[in-house]
């Protein structure tokens, strides 16, 4: 196993962070809807706003983790599992041999 740091830029860092957050807190919101059964209408407009919504928000999460895994070089990406600290700004990236 090969252990590799790097430095993120703190634009982009502190973009995953804020998506990050909005990506949960949308799971959330969908999972208690769903949990509501009869209460709460998962065929209401508000619920395909929300389905909507969370879409969009992970689709530029995850493009912002490609971002990320760019900073990577040449390094094996299918074998590489990543953590990023926001608040050092780093991100340690492991290789399994």
């Amino acid at each position: 196993m090969k252990t590799f740091t790097f430095d993120v830029p703190a634009e982009l860092c502190d973009a995953l962070e804020a998506k990050q957050y909005e990506v949960n807190g949308l799971q959330k919101l969908i999972a208690f809807a769903l949990s509501m059964n009869n209460e709460y209408q998962v065929a209401d407009d508000k619920f395909a706003r929300l389905q909507k919504e969370f879409i969009k928000a992970n689709a530029e999460y995850e493009l912002l983790k490609e971002k990320v895994e760019d900073l990577f070089g040449d390094l094996d990406k299918t074998r590489a599992s990543w953590n990023l600290d926001f608040r050092t700004k780093k991100v340690v990236v492991t290789i399994d041999e």
